[in-house]
Parts: C-alpha cells; structure tokens; sequence
C-alpha cells in the first residue's frame, strides 16, 4: 500500500496537455473523446485513432467477495509458493510507478466509489480525465500513470463508459444491503459518499452494532 503520495505534477491550462502527448489529440466532449478510440480484445487494449497506438489497458473487474472466496477455493497452489510482502511507503508515486525495482508491483490507490478521480463531487466523468495532472495527490497520480486504462474507465467501462449517469458505484451492493434508499444514510454523486444529514452515518453505525447479520 502506497500512501501519503504527493507529486509534482504539472499546473495550469498546460496540464491538459499530457492527454494530446499520449493519444495524439485534445480531449473534447464526451463523445467526440469516445469516437476516437476503439476498445479491443475483450476489453484489454484500446487504441487512439489519432495516432494509431496501441495501449495494453488490463482486465477492469469489480468483484464481490463471494466472487473473490470462489477464484481461491479453485487455485490449484504450487508446492512452493513465491514470497509476498507488503510495503506503506511515502513518496511520489509517480517516481515509485517508474522505479523498475517495482516491476510486478501491486499498487493500492485511494479513489472514489466511481474508480475515477474526481476532485470534487462536482465534477463528472463527462468533464474528461486531462484535468487530472491539476491535482497533486496519489490517486489521480497513479491514474496518469497508466493513461489508458483511466480512459477506458471513463469512457468505456460495461460498454458506454461512466457519462449519462452510468457510474460504477462500488457501495451499490452495501446499500440494497443496509436499505440505504430507504433509510437515507448517503447520496452518492461522482463517486462521493456524502452523508444526507450529520446523524445518519451515527444512525448506520448504531444499527451495523446491533445487528451482527449486517
């Protein structure tokens, strides 16, 4: 786990220009990003049309732990196993990222419920992903460090990508769990819990106390 992540990164209208250094053009609306590339492969490459390169992006899941237990009980382990160890490191985690002595690394990241990087809850997906490079902190850090997996989690992911109130909410399953739209513990909005009033998450918290089954 990477935590306490402070970058340097870029400031300014300048930032944005990472996003044409990578994919060979401007980030525009929501769309038009989106008509520029071509998700492939089941999912696991994406190309920009304006350069015509090539990005290997990764498998995106959100799995339940149900899920998670099953993929374990049916791991045929080796005899030996290889070593793990866990790290909290303080640093810019760009530099981290870069390091090849972390080659096969696996990076724990802050992030909204969403899987984007939201500076606020007033941001949306539909206002892109250059504006990342304007905030300094780990998660839209390690976001740039892997460019086209953080478009494809905006503009692609379950096939239409997260505008058009289409997010991926990773508490949707807590929520039908705790009858959170009628108890009225939180609203979530762009991938921001935000408490409905000051009482209700001392409300949940009492009821989670009570209720061992939850």
């Amino acid at each position: 786990f990477f935590g306490g992540s402070i970058c340097d990164m870029p400031r300014g209208t300048s930032s944005t220009a990472w996003f044409h250094n990578v994919f060979g053009f401007d980030e525009g609306t929501y769309s038009a990003t989106r008509a520029k590339f071509v998700v492939s492969d089941g999912g696991l490459t994406l190309k920009s049309l304006a350069n015509g390169v090539v990005f290997d992006i990764g498998a995106f899941e959100v799995l339940r732990t149900e899920s998670l237990q099953s993929a374990l009980e049916n791991i045929t382990w080796p005899n030996v196993l290889g070593r793990l160890t866990f790290k909290n490191v303080t640093g810019c985690v760009r530099s981290l990222h870069a390091d090849p002595a972390n080659a096969g690394a696996v990076f724990q990241v802050a992030s909204q419920f969403n899987c984007l990087e939201m500076v606020g809850p007033s941001v949306r997906p539909e206002d892109g992903v250059s504006r990342y490079a304007g905030d300094p902190t780990q998660g839209p850090a390690c976001a740039l460090c892997c460019p086209a997996a953080t478009v494809y989690r905006n503009y692609f992911v379950n096939g239409n990508g997260q505008g058009g109130n289409r997010q991926v909410d990773t508490l949707s399953e807590v929520a039908q769990l705790v009858q959170n739209q009628k108890e009225g513990y939180w609203d979530m909005v762009n991938g921001y819990c935000l408490p409905k009033d000051p009482k209700c998450m001392s409300r949940l918290g009492a009821r989670l106390q009570a209720d061992p089954a939850l």
